[in-house]
């Protein structure tokens, strides 16, 4: 009997109402709340916004969320943001659209950008092949060549993991894509926006007042990791990124734009023709760069040159 009220009591410090803490009082350390749910403000206790001496306890599930995004911040590690944790930003987090919070999904029409790198293998020459080239006109990223396909047909851009991020500058991007070495030549960055849904109903989280968060002496951080020091991510602000969260790894957004680095295409292909002029890859740059060569328009601050109709509309209607 002594033991069914003891679970009892557990039970409803669990799910009970949100526990509140002081620095006088601070939250009870060793009975959590353990639901997967938060009370009514994110990481309260490390809020600087926060306009009360007493704030609300951080559940379980909090600490190791907070702990999990200070660490994905600071080395751009998403290994932490699964499990309870990927269930908790899936299953809670598509409702948090206040943007007083620490983190919230982001419902406005923003422009974010992912940078990534394709090798010369079936799946990048398929990737390739799937752009629409007669739509192809000529842009600059940070001063380079690239052939821009707008999505005047359904592209998207497949995650590789649950966990993505993208940046609102489209130069950070163009950085990312050139990352991948030798091997992976083939230079890509996507463009959408941050109020798209993914096809299995992911969304976009803000950071923008992540960064600020300062740490409390009075309510240390608890985690399964044993990250117990509060990590001061404010040094980060400057990366301006958004997390895509995917309902799995393959799951696909749509995207407005499709940038393709042509500087990079242009040394390359003279070595693929030296190797294997007939080889599929080489065949297939060869063709899109003549295309681009004779027919692509190019676009420039005043816009595209006199005499080409502009394919805009077909962004607009993504766009709306």
């Amino acid at each position: 009997m002594k033991l069914i009220i003891e679970n009892w009591k557990k039970y409803l410090i669990e799910l009970g109402p949100t526990a509140m803490g002081s620095s006088e009082s601070p939250c009870d350390k060793e009975n959590p709340q353990k639901q997967m749910d938060y009370g009514h403000h994110l990481f309260h206790p490390y809020d600087p916004k926060r306009k009360s001496e007493k704030w609300e306890c951080n559940t379980v599930i909090e600490d190791q969320l907070l702990a999990a995004l200070q660490h994905y911040i600071g080395s751009n590690d998403t290994h932490y943001i699964k499990g309870r944790v990927g269930e908790f930003i899936i299953s809670k987090m598509k409702n948090v659209t206040d943007t007083d919070q620490p983190v919230y999904r982001i419902t406005g029409t923003k422009p974010v950008y992912r940078g990534i790198s394709l090798g010369l293998d079936d799946y990048g020459i398929s990737f390739l092949e799937n752009l629409p080239i007669k739509d192809a006109f000529l842009s600059k990223i940070n001063g380079e060549s690239y052939i821009t396909y707008p999505a005047t047909e359904k592209i998207t851009y497949k995650m590789r993991r649950q966990f993505e991020s993208f940046s609102f500058e489209k130069s950070e991007a163009n950085s990312f894509s050139k990352s991948g070495g030798k091997d992976y030549p083939l230079h890509v960055v996507f463009e959408t926006f941050t109020n798209r849904l993914t096809h299995g109903g992911g969304f976009f989280l803000s950071f923008e007042n992540f960064y600020s968060l300062q740490d409390n002496p009075e309510e240390p951080l608890r985690s399964k990791w044993n990250r117990m020091q509060f990590d001061d991510v404010s040094r980060f602000t400057l990366e301006e990124e958004a997390l895509l969260i995917g309902a799995k790894p393959g799951d696909e957004i749509p995207v407005a734009m499709v940038n393709l680095r042509l500087t990079n295409l242009l040394k390359l292909l003279p070595k693929l023709e030296q190797s294997d002029p007939d080889s599929p890859i080489a065949i297939k740059l060869r063709k899109i760069i003549e295309y681009v060569r004779n027919n692509a328009r190019e676009y420039g601050s005043s816009g595209f040159k006199p005499g080409k109709q502009t394919v805009f509309e077909h962004w607009k209607k993504f766009v709306l």
